[in-house]
């Protein structure tokens, strides 16, 4: 027999799964930008300029404090 919670959990997973799935094959489309780094915000956000255009960069994965916060401007000295 199953339960209204197994239900409501397989429900769930498959609910997840399915954004992971489009979140990746969203960024699996976009274009590489490629340019110089003109400026580092904090550390994990940089300024980047290709074809006369800048691009603020927000780098995934990466849980840096903000420069106001403790550490931040090591954070940011280290990007």
């Amino acid at each position: 027999m199953i339960s209204f919670v197994s239900v409501n959990r397989l429900i769930h997973v498959r609910t997840v799964t399915l954004l992971v799935f489009l979140l990746t094959a969203a960024n699996a489309f976009a274009e590489p930008i490629v340019g110089k780094v003109v400026r580092v915000l904090d550390g994990d956000t940089l300024v980047l300029l290709a074809n006369k255009t800048e691009h603020k960069i927000q780098l995934a994965e990466i849980d840096a404090p903000e420069k106001e916060q403790p550490w931040g401007s090591k954070a940011k000295q280290a990007l």
